[in-house]
């Protein structure tokens, strides 16, 4: 509901017109306009955030489980806790020192504002914890790419081929060979994540499209994943109540 043409220039002022300028323009200029505008693209970006998570949990899983079988295989001085006891060639060259330094202070803090009657207020650390620090953006550095001229590209070829594969039974491995269609889909979400996490218009993201990547990730890695996603999501229903007019 758009706000009152009282309050509305208020309002206006408190979100900031540089940030209402991309929906202020949508609307013609209408302030009331931009501003239910504004919240719809809100609402878009939670339920969006809500499909985005289970991708996010999902993919995770999905290659530390897989890495936690090849890391032990390579080497009998690396266990399957890998964030914790070293990682071979090739996985050190994708997940260096510097950062599961990062994971691990990030995972030290998350630690310290337990509150005291935490089961796991002063537990030492394991990898589950250096691993729920991982981003999304981590996740989606480990798989191939396309690009044979990058330094990165035998690497990820390698760990592909050897292990992260196995964490998408549901592949067709004649449709995508190389795992590129599945990494291009990964890629637009965390494109996606971002835009949502930090608060961005979405007014020019095609939703349907995105939907579809979220679903098709979470169908190769299990079908069941993809149903509840699907099932529980509320995009579709907040697309269709996008206050901008439509073209005849």
């Amino acid at each position: 509901m758009a706000p009152k043409a009282t309050t509305a220039p208020a309002i206006a002022a408190c979100l900031h017109p540089a940030r209402l300028l991309t929906y202020t323009a949508a609307v013609q200029g209408d302030p009331r306009k931009a501003i239910d505008l504004y919240l719809w693209n809100l609402r878009l970006a939670a339920a969006f955030q809500e499909v985005l998570a289970l991708v996010e949990i999902g993919l995770r899983n999905a290659l530390d489980a897989q890495l936690r079988q090849w890391v032990p295989a390579q080497s009998g001085a690396h266990s399957p806790e890998w964030l914790i006891t070293g990682r071979p060639s090739p996985l050190s060259t994708l997940i260096n020192a510097n950062t599961v330094g990062k994971l691990q202070r990030n995972a030290e803090n998350a630690r310290a504002s337990r509150s005291s009657s935490h089961p796991r207020r002063h537990a030492a650390l394991t990898h589950d914890d250096l691993l729920a620090q991982m981003t999304f953006g981590t996740l989606t550095a480990l798989l191939p790419i396309a690009n044979t001229n990058s330094a990165k590209y035998g690497a990820k070829r390698v760990l592909w081929e050897q292990a992260l594969i196995n964490g998408f039974p549901h592949l067709d491995t004649q449709a995508d060979p190389d795992g590129l269609v599945l990494a291009d889909r990964v890629s637009r979400l965390h494109l996606l994540r971002n835009r949502v996490a930090h608060m961005e218009p979405l007014l020019e993201v095609n939703v349907p499209a995105r939907l579809t990547d979220a679903y098709a990730v979470l169908g190769l890695i299990d079908p069941d994943l993809r149903s509840l996603a699907a099932g529980s999501s509320r995009v579709r229903q907040v697309l269709a109540s996008d206050p901008r007019p439509t073209t005849p």
